[in-house]
């Protein structure tokens, strides 16, 4: 299986404001954490510390505490 990334950097408000995702799949989630935390990316902790599981949405997702309200 393969997988392709692409990364975004936008600076300034040229393009319009940048907004995280509302939410992100389990399996998205999972790969994204693990990634960070082996390439020992700075502050990768903030994934953990932004969303939260939500497993009462179908199908389950980590979704955004701002957005759920629990921030």
């Amino acid at each position: 299986m393969k997988f392709s990334f692409s990364w975004q950097v936008l600076l300034g408000n040229l393009y319009g404001d940048s907004y995280l995702q509302q939410t992100i799949p389990v399996y998205e989630f999972n790969m994204l954490s693990r990634i960070a935390k082996t390439m020992k990316v700075r502050h990768s902790q903030l994934l953990d510390e932004l969303y939260e599981f939500d497993e009462n949405a179908v199908p389950p997702v980590f979704c955004l505490k701002v957005q759920c309200g629990n921030l």
